[in-house]
């Protein structure tokens, strides 16, 4: 995501701890509770949500954007077929409007 969308990661270099793997397994993590969870998925975001809308003030496009990423990349690895495709996309709508559920 930063090497695509690289104005992205002004939200990172100021945090002290940072790094792009530790926050690449928060961000697995939470995607993985979600399909653990699909009937549920708001709730799930509610707590993320508010955190990076008050306190890390992050874009709500941004996560749209993480989406697209990691669908690329599952297509870049030819295990997406059309169906597929839909599926993940249609999940990562949902997880998309529930982590910015707390934008005004």
């Amino acid at each position: 995501m930063f090497k695509v969308y690289p104005w992205t990661f002004r939200y990172f270099k100021d945090r002290h701890g940072f790094t792009v793997q530790g926050h690449a397994a928060k961000v697995s993590g939470a995607l993985d509770t979600a399909v653990s969870r699909l009937d549920d998925v708001k709730s799930q975001f509610k707590e993320l949500s508010s955190k990076h809308a008050d306190e890390l003030y992050m874009d709500a496009g941004s996560f749209h954007l993480l989406t697209v990423c990691i669908i690329f990349e599952l297509a870049r690895t030819k295990i997406l077929s059309p169906h597929i495709h839909a599926i993940w996309d249609k999940f990562f709508k949902v997880v998309v409007d529930a982590i910015s559920k707390q934008y005004i």
